[in-house]
């Protein structure tokens, strides 16, 4: 179960336009800005990275990044796949991956 600091990340959201992919990544780059996400370390290998797709550049290639909350650990992906018909996610991973220090 996520926390109070991460708990509104936390809908499952099929992305079907261009805009709400950016406003999904907006939001992404503010949970980092504030401290609320941090990058997962599967991101440090990332092609494109994601403050590439955030500054608007690498749009035409599928990405995932991962992300976690900083206080319960609670795991997100944001995903773009998909060459000809692309489709977009922002999801909260499943419940194993949360701090196993944290009461469920």
């Amino acid at each position: 179960m996520a926390c109070p600091r991460c708990s509104a990340l936390c809908s499952d959201t099929a992305i079907r336009a261009p805009g709400d992919l950016w406003n999904t990544i907006c939001i992404a780059r503010a949970k980092l800005a504030d401290g609320t996400l941090a990058h997962a370390s599967e991101n440090s290998t990332a092609t494109p990275n994601f403050y590439q797709v955030a500054s608007g550049q690498e749009w035409g290639r599928p990405f995932v990044f991962r992300f976690h909350c900083t206080e319960c650990r609670q795991a997100f992906v944001l995903e773009l796949a998909g060459d000809r018909e692309p489709s977009a996610s922002w999801r909260a991973e499943a419940a194993s991956l949360l701090n196993p220090n944290r009461p469920q």
